[in-house]
């Protein structure tokens, strides 16, 4: 079974709000309407068998909940719902990746769905790739799927926005490790440190992920595209290798 976590945030609260979010995507419905139409997408156009939203402002959306619960029930699929009020002090303490790993972690912890499955995919609630069904076929036979890219002239992450992982290793090397992050030190870095130290496989891309663009990512879409063929797609070139010998320094 193919299952999808879709991870976020329809109300940031008001001083977490100023760390990792643009001013103009902090309306609740704004919000809460992308997500829906993220849902519907993957819903409608996507293979995957079954879906998790986790959501870590608690905000209400009943009417919304129910009418895409009758259309998952349609497609022959299955949705849950998970909600709960975030540690905003903590975000705003350990930065963005605490609420992001706050939320993954709750999903790990209370979702039926994910635990009935022996690996799972994790996606930004807001976020639609064209190709998810090309990222899926060429996913079959990895348990764990990490694209790297690198942070100019810094270090590698991996990409939180989009992975596959197995449970077994998220529980062994990624659970809770959102109590290691700082402001310094991000989500993304820490994940990738956690699973090279541990000689986790990250798996073979074969196919970038292509995100359709909304006004909210439209100005750094491309860059972020640069930076992962950079980091990401060349990672298994000779090049690749060298650098992360070179520029490997977080543990």
């Amino acid at each position: 079974m193919n299952t999808l976590l879709l991870t976020g945030t329809i109300a940031p609260n008001s001083g977490v709000s100023q760390i990792g979010y643009k001013s103009s995507s902090l309306d609740p419905q704004k919000r809460l309407k992308e997500y829906v139409q993220t849902l519907i997408f993957y819903i409608t156009e996507s293979e995957f068998d079954a879906f998790v939203f986790c959501e870590n402002s608690n905000y209400p959306f009943p009417e919304e909940k129910k009418l895409l619960i009758d259309l998952a029930n349609y497609y022959e699929k299955k949705i849950e719902f998970l909600q709960f009020e975030g540690n905003h002090q903590k975000t705003l303490e350990k930065g963005y990746g605490y609420g992001e790993g706050e939320c993954i972690d709750y999903a790990f912890d209370h979702s039926e769905l994910l635990q009935k499955t022996n690996s799972w995919y994790k996606i930004t609630g807001r976020y639609i790739y064209e190709n998810m069904n090309e990222l899926l076929r060429s996913s079959i036979g990895e348990d764990n799927l990490f694209f790297r890219w690198m942070w100019p002239l810094a270090y590698f992450c991996v990409a939180t926005a989009f992975f596959k992982v197995s449970n077994t290793v998220y529980k062994k090397y990624l659970y809770n490790c959102k109590e290691e992050l700082s402001l310094d030190s991000t989500i993304e870095a820490k994940y990738y440190s956690k699973l090279r130290n541990a000689k986790i496989d990250f798996g073979k891309l074969k196919v970038i992920p292509f995100r359709r663009e909304s006004a909210t990512t439209l100005a750094t879409s491309q860059y972020h595209h640069l930076l992962l063929w950079l980091g990401g797609w060349n990672m298994g070139t000779q090049i690749g290798k060298i650098l992360d010998k070179l520029l490997y320094k977080r543990g």
